[in-house]
This record gives C-alpha cells, structure tokens and sequence, in this order.
C-alpha cells in the first residue's frame, strides 16, 4: 500500500459517504490497514483530502498540455480543451465530484492553493480565446464569462450525466461546443 492507494481509497470513500463524515478509521477499514499506516504517508484527513485535489488539479493541467502542445489553431484548440475537459470530468469522476463539493472543507491557506492553480488553468484557456480574438477567428468579448461559461457547462456536467443515458461525451462535447463557438466565432 503506498500513496496513491490511499487517495484512491480515499477519494471513492469522500464521493459516497461525504468528507465530514469518512474517518481515517473508513480509510483504514477500506484499506485492510491500521490508520498509522495511513498517517505515515498523510498528517491527516485535511492533508489528505488537499492531495485529491492537487491531484485533480495535476491531472487538468497535463491534460491541458496536451491540447496545447498540438498546436492547432485557437478554435481547434477550445474544441480539444472542451472535448478534453469533458472527457476528464468522466474518467475521473470521483476525483471531479470531490474536488467541487468538498474544496471548502480545506483550511483557508489550502483552498488558496488550489484555486491559484485552478486560476492558472483558467487563464491558459483565457489566453486561447485572446489568441482566437487576436488572429481574428473570434469576436471581440469579454474573455473571463467565456472561460466560465465554457467550464461551467462542462462541470455541471457531474450533477445530470448518466453513462448509460442516450448521449455520449463526445455527442456532449460536440453540442457545447457549438453553443459556445457559435456565441463566439467571428462573422464575416
């Protein structure tokens, strides 16, 4: 058992049970070990619940990297970063649904760490739309309500979707990302 098998654990426990009521002794009990095995790799459930979400953060950004390293144009790029986000929200669902409900949980100085990265992620796909808009492929708009309407769509997501309902991700992806471009494209 090591690390990751913790968080693991522990991200599937928070989702079902809530964090403010999953023990370390749930953790441990999950795990088939003593909490001091737990408390080796982790100071506590705080610590612990910080470690999911820098995770999922690290997990966006990677995934975001990888968009932005194909070097397409800006709005090839939103509808890779939208598709990809989307896509994340599902293969890491756990980690998604614990990151927007339990974040508060986190002590002021450790929810201001994530949201400076969460900030960062948001600002590399602001910087997209600006390219967009600068290159001359999107209108002139306030940048800030796209990213947010953009991930807004994408993260509601957790609350409504059913894997087994009759659309697909990438049929969702396809459907926002028309919403979103037809709001923004520039018309000739």
């Amino acid at each position: 058992m090591g690390h990751r098998e913790i968080i693991e654990a522990a991200v599937q426990l928070f989702k079902k049970n809530g964090y403010p009521t999953t023990s370390m002794q749930d953790i441990a009990n999950e795990l088939g070990c003593t909490k001091a095995a737990i408390y080796y790799y982790f100071t506590g459930k705080e610590d612990l619940l910080l470690a999911i979400m820098n995770l999922t953060m690290t997990i966006a950004e990677r995934n975001l990297a990888q968009v932005l390293a194909q070097e397409l144009d800006p709005p090839q790029t939103l509808k890779a970063i939208l598709k990809s986000h989307i896509t994340s929200i599902f293969e890491e669902q756990a980690y998604i649904t614990v990151f927007f409900f339990d974040k508060h949980y986190l002590s002021p100085e450790n929810l201001h760490k994530i949201n400076l990265r969460r900030r960062g992620y948001e600002q590399e796909i602001a910087r997209v739309v600006e390219q967009g808009m600068k290159e001359g492929y999107l209108e002139q708009v306030e940048v800030q309500p796209i990213v947010y309407a953009m991930l807004g769509m994408c993260n509601w997501m957790i609350q409504w979707y059913q894997p087994a309902g009759r659309l697909k991700t990438e049929e969702i992806a396809q459907i926002y990302w028309e919403l979103i471009y037809q709001g923004i494209i520039k018309k000739s």
